[in-house]
């Protein structure tokens, strides 16, 4: 059977039930549950990466966001508009609930968010740790030889040490 085929015998309920088993169950299973073949349910499958191909996950999140606005804002302006007391009830309800998918988006997309920041700040903690060790040795052993005798030379020899420090963390970065 073409992919063709089986995607033109797909009608939208059973392509809907697909959707729903895919990721939970395997491609024969969910051909099985169905009673459609396994290349009905991988074109399904592959239909939906296709379409994914067309926008970033972002660009959806971001669409799904915006979509979620209007709806808010239509229910409410039609909430405003009408008369009718039986109409406004669902409309408000409607409107609370984009308003409410729209929140909790919000509040994942800042966790998410907050999770990579907090991971890209204890690695930069622990790359300036690093940095701030070496150069501590390399000046204890500068002093312990005693080379640098001034308040100035001091200072000077732990900047060339940081700096040293740096190179060659970017060297060891780069060689992994």
């Amino acid at each position: 059977m073409s992919k063709e085929l089986a995607r033109n015998e797909i009608d939208e309920r059973t392509r809907a039930q697909v959707i729903r088993f895919l990721g939970t169950k395997t491609i024969r299973q969910i051909a099985e549950r169905l009673s459609i073949s396994p290349e009905t349910v991988l074109a399904v499958k592959q239909d939906i990466v296709d379409s994914m191909d067309a926008l970033t996950v972002e660009e959806h999140v971001a669409k799904a966001f915006v979509d979620l606005q209007n709806v808010t804002a239509l229910a409410m302006a039609e909430f405003q508009s009408t008369d009718d007391a039986r109409s406004k009830a669902p409309l408000l309800a409607t409107a609370v609930g984009a308003t409410k998918t729209t929140m909790q988006m919000l509040e994942k997309w800042e966790a998410k968010n907050k999770v990579q920041v907090d991971t890209l700040n204890r690695k930069r903690q622990t790359e300036l740790t690093t940095a701030l060790n070496r150069m501590s040795e390399l000046t204890s052993t500068e002093l312990d030889d005693g080379l640098p005798h001034t308040k100035d030379e001091i200072l000077q020899s732990m900047l060339n040490n940081l700096m040293t420090a740096a190179v060659e963390m970017d060297l060891r970065n780069e060689s992994q």
